[in-house]
């Protein structure tokens, strides 16, 4: 063989030869005996030298149920799979995870439809959904995938279509992220605030525990929600009543049946409320918002006084 090739390069004027080897009808045979075939090569004949490797190859047009090879190259893999000389099916899916883990990614998303087909509880990878969420494949591949599994997924810092984290949000949803939800409730589409809403309506008290955080528009929607009980929403206002503007807190104190708190802010008005933890709390509120001075307890009622007695006053 070896002087054979020398004759070749010396006729061809060649420095190199390729040499590709046919025995049996699964490589590409097409006559039946032993095929040799003996590719004089030349620097620069291919601008990558693997490019060689399609041309003996896949014009022979054969492929792999089974793919039992180990050790061939990344960019050689590539091309066999990007020429379906390795087709996606559960063994060649498993043998590739074990022996060709650096060319899972590009098999799968190269046969992504197979894949999804072929995916079931005892196939499945959590890792693998992970990768295929991000990738350009179909938002029904995607889901498909998704129903295979109730592990959490985060949603945060994800660029996933807007159907695949409603399917995440509903079956899949991360706890971790819902504080995450809640700040950026404005910015996310309107699909993601009715099921973060929901997910708020149904846990008030995440929502009140992060008062710092919390998007306005969203507690402007839960402070007018039906779906609230008035008592829940009368604890929301005292928690966010730092972050309110006076016309907010005026048109919440109505939905709480609390408008004559309102007359607070008129300073024509004295108001005096009947003595109960409740308005204990509302009237602290608007002391710490520097709207009124502070409140005394008498005969019953509480007094509240909007600004600081004059020494005169405190003498008499």
């Amino acid at each position: 063989m070896q002087d054979l090739v020398k004759r070749i390069e010396l006729y061809r004027e060649a420095n190199s030869c390729t040499i590709s080897i046919q025995d049996g009808e699964h490589c590409g045979q097409k006559i039946n005996h032993f095929h040799v075939s003996i590719i004089p090569r030349y620097q620069g004949d291919f601008e990558k030298n693997d490019d060689i490797y399609e041309k003996t190859i896949i014009p022979f047009g054969y492929h792999y149920e089974k793919f039992p090879f180990e050790g061939i190259s990344n960019e050689k893999m590539h091309i066999l799979i990007n020429h379906d000389v390795v087709r996606m099916n559960k063994e060649t899916l498993e043998f590739v995870r074990d022996k060709y883990p650096e060319s899972l990614e590009y098999f799968v998303r190269r046969n992504i439809d197979e894949y999804v087909s072929i995916m079931d509880n005892e196939l499945f990878s959590l890792d693998e959904l992970l990768n295929i969420l991000s990738m350009d494949v179909s938002n029904k591949n995607k889901i498909t995938l998704l129903k295979l599994t109730s592990e959490p997924i985060s949603v945060k810092g994800k660029n996933y279509p807007i159907s695949v984290q409603e399917h995440i949000l509903l079956y899949n949803r991360f706890d971790d992220d819902i504080p995450y939800l809640y700040s950026s409730y404005s910015q996310q589409a309107l699909a993601i605030q009715r099921i973060v809403f929901s997910i708020a309506c149904q846990d008030i008290e995440s929502v009140i525990s992060d008062s710092d955080n919390v998007d306005m528009k969203l507690v402007d929607e839960l402070m007018k929600s039906a779906d609230i009980e008035i008592n829940s929403r009368k604890e929301l206002l005292l928690a966010f009543f730092s972050h309110l503007s006076r016309e907010n807190i005026k048109a919440y104190l109505v939905l709480v049946e609390k408008e004559e708190f309102c007359r607070i802010f008129d300073s024509n008005t004295r108001p005096r409320y009947e003595d109960t933890t409740e308005n204990r709390e509302l009237l602290d509120a608007f002391v710490n918002r520097g709207w009124l001075y502070d409140y005394t307890p008498e005969n019953g009622s509480l007094k509240v006084r909007r600004n600081q007695p004059k020494k005169s006053d405190v003498n008499t």
